[in-house]
C-alpha cells in the first residue's frame, strides 16, 4: 500500500458485510494442567492479510492472533490460543484511493489503516467473547497502531503486564 495520496475516509462509504471466525484453537500442554497457575503475563502476535477486488470494491482481511501464557520470569506455561478471523467489507469510493504506476496498483495507506483499525477493534469484542470461561478467561486485545500493524504485516505487539482475568 502507498501513502503518497491521502483522500478522505467517509465513515458512511465504508460498509463491513461480514465476519467469519475461521480458526479457534486452545491449547493446554499437560506439564500445565497437572500444575495450572495464573498466567503473570501474555505475549500477543498479531498478523493481518488483505485481498482487494477493485472491480466490485470489496476487501477482506484476514487478522490471525496468537497467544501465549507467560510466568513471571516470562517464560511461556505451556497454554496457547490462536484465532483467525476474517472481515469483509465494501468501500462505496474505494478508487478514491487507488493509484497506478506503471503496471502496479497501490491502496492508500489510511484506507488499509483504517479497515484494520476496524478489524481489530471488532476481533477484540469476538475474543473477548471466545476466550471466556478459559485460562485467557477476560482476554483483551491490546490497543495498537493500525498504520504500524499495516507497514509491519506480521508482529508482535508485545507482552501485557499481568492478565486481567481472575483466579476462579
Amino acid at each position: 500500500m502507498s501513502d503518497s495520496t491521502k483522500p478522505a475516509i467517509i465513515p458512511e462509504q465504508i460498509h463491513m458485510l461480514k465476519v467469519n471466525l475461521i480458526k479457534g484453537n486452545l491449547d493446554s500442554e499437560d506439564g500445565f494442567l497437572a500444575n495450572p497457575v495464573e498466567p503473570e503475563g501474555l505475549e500477543v502476535n498479531i498478523s493481518n492479510q488483505f485481498r482487494f477486488d477493485l472491480e466490485e470494491k470489496r476487501v477482506l482481511i484476514r487478522l490471525t492472533v496468537n497467544i501465549s501464557g507467560l510466568n513471571a520470569d516470562k517464560k511461556p506455561l505451556g497454554i496457547t490460543a490462536a484465532y483467525a478471523l476474517d472481515f469483509f467489507f465494501v468501500v462505496d469510493n474505494m478508487t478514491d484511493f487507488i493509484t497506478q504506476e506503471n503496471k502496479d496498483v497501490k491502496v492508500a495507506d489510511i484506507l488499509g489503516a483504517t479497515l484494520l483499525g476496524i478489524s481489530i477493534s471488532t476481533a477484540r469484542g469476538i475474543l473477548l467473547e471466545r476466550t471466556h470461561g478459559t485460562f485467557f478467561d477476560g482476554f483483551m486485545l491490546p490497543v495498537v497502531d493500525p498504520m504500524k500493524l499495516l507497514r509491519e504485516q506480521d508482529s508482535n505487539i508485545g507482552s501485557t503486564g499481568k492478565s486481567s482475568k481472575k483466579p476462579g
